[in-house]
């Protein structure tokens, strides 16, 4: 059951109370998603791998160095992105969620396969980043719009202006400045959540950082 749908059995029947107890919460870590992606690759192309418990063991420095054979090692961005580790890059991006590996690399696969490059390089992640960012921002409308049902006002409103994308901010907040953007946001018609609950700024903070909205950037 994904949460937000455990959220609206919860919320919309009393005696769900009693389920409570018995639910298991599940998480991945980076590391075991990056252990995940090197048996993807190592099965695919030699036939074989390592156990998963045998690929946990490893440094993520040391699964990096399996996908070498499908990517390049550097990624050659800019900023805090500029030749850092392509490993470090994915993690960066996939807000803990295994199917958002493997999106972001099926893009950039097909992108190099088009260009008949040898390895999936920094030009091809480039090329398919638009594309991955509006598919996970429209991943999360879907999966949070039961909780909050004007959740596409608030994402979009969170869009950095002109001039903060020209002082290289917008996508980071201090608390202050993340609360002030929020408030801004609600000047022009307040927030309501499922079952009428009203929002109030500190709400509706707490609620990205649920979706881990710090990591959605908004391109455009």
């Amino acid at each position: 059951m994904r949460s937000d749908v455990y959220y609206l059995v919860r919320t919309s029947d009393e005696s769900t109370d009693k389920i409570e107890g018995s639910v298991v919460w599940y998480s991945w870590s980076n590391h075991e998603i990056l252990a995940l992606l090197v048996k993807r690759v190592d099965q695919f192309l030699l036939g074989k791998s390592k156990s998963a418990e045998e690929l946990m063991e490893l440094s993520q420095a040391v699964l990096a160095g399996h996908l070498e054979k499908v990517m390049e090692p550097v990624f050659n961005g800019k900023g805090k992105w500029e030749n850092i580790p392509t490993y470090r890059m994915l993690m960066s991006l996939i807000r803990k969620r295994p199917r958002d590996l493997v999106k972001l690399c099926t893009l950039a696969a097909k992108h190099a396969g088009a260009e008949k490059h040898k390895l999936i390089g920094t030009s091809d992640f480039n090329s398919i980043f638009e594309e991955y960012s509006q598919g996970r921002l429209q991943d999360t409308i879907n999966e949070y719009r039961s909780e909050l049902p004007d959740i596409e006002r608030l994402l979009f409103g969170m869009k950095p202006s002109r001039v903060e994308r020209k002082a290289s901010e917008g996508y980071t907040y201090p608390t202050a400045d993340l609360l002030r953007k929020i408030r801004n946001i609600q000047e022009n018609k307040k927030f309501i959540f499922y079952g009428n609950r009203p929002a109030d700024t500190k709400d509706l903070a707490a609620f990205m950082y649920k979706l881990n909205n710090h990591q959605l950037k908004l391109v455009g």
